[in-house]
């Protein structure tokens, strides 16, 4: 089946810090360029914009910290995290670049076991594929709502089976094996062609990144 055999049992959210990283010598006032990935070049646009770097783009913050130091150069520098300052030998310019500090970047934790049931999980993660009628997936929805569910996120894919077939992720709130649950997933099974909770957990953990 295309949700795998795979279980979710745990997410964590780590929180994104930019750093301002060159080569030994390398200073503020002589950098000219400024190499990352497109999302941490946006996310630092103020900064960059200030500053009057030229922006260059890299696969990843990796790639552009092994530019930046392999090149020995000081007029150049990249945008990445003290780890990578550490693991590529570049010192931190200027610390704390980005925009916002509320950027994060998701992690899941996958096994090939679930998580033993527990009435102690508050978050839970389920996927499932509509019968091919009218008003089929707001039939699903409402069901969730029904049983008091929250949803934190509701997103369709492909299902690479059949073309303009559809599997949706439900990320919610909530415990799964709660009797309101286990109800909840009874009547989604009259609504649904195809259903797997993939994963239970107690809650969601932010790391400083």
């Amino acid at each position: 089946m295309f949700f795998g055999t795979l279980f979710v049992t745990g997410v964590y959210d780590l929180g994104v810090v930019h750093n301002l990283l060159g080569n030994p010598g390398a200073t503020v006032n002589t950098i000219k360029e400024v190499i990352s990935h497109p999302q941490a070049l946006e996310q630092c646009g103020a900064y960059i914009e200030k500053k009057g770097f030229i922006p260059v783009e890299a696969p990843n913050t990796a790639v552009a910290a092994t530019q930046v130091a392999s090149s020995g150069r000081t007029d150049i520098a990249a945008v990445a995290s003290i780890e990578t300052a550490m693991l590529y030998g570049l010192n931190v310019i200027d610390a704390n670049i980005n925009q916002s500090s509320t950027n994060t970047t998701r992690f899941a934790v996958f096994s090939r076991a679930s998580n033993r049931e527990s009435q102690s999980h508050n978050h839970f993660i389920m996927f499932f594929t509509v019968k091919n009628e009218a008003g089929s997936l707001g039939k699903a929805v409402s069901v969730i709502g029904e049983h008091g569910f929250n949803m934190k996120a509701l997103k369709s894919r492909p299902t690479k089976e059949l073309i303009f077939d559809y599997y949706f992720f439900v990320e919610s709130y909530g415990n799964i094996y709660s009797e309101k649950g286990i109800r909840m997933l009874d009547k989604l099974s009259e609504v649904c062609s195809s259903l797997k909770v993939a994963g239970s957990f107690d809650r969601e953990i932010r790391l400083n990144g």
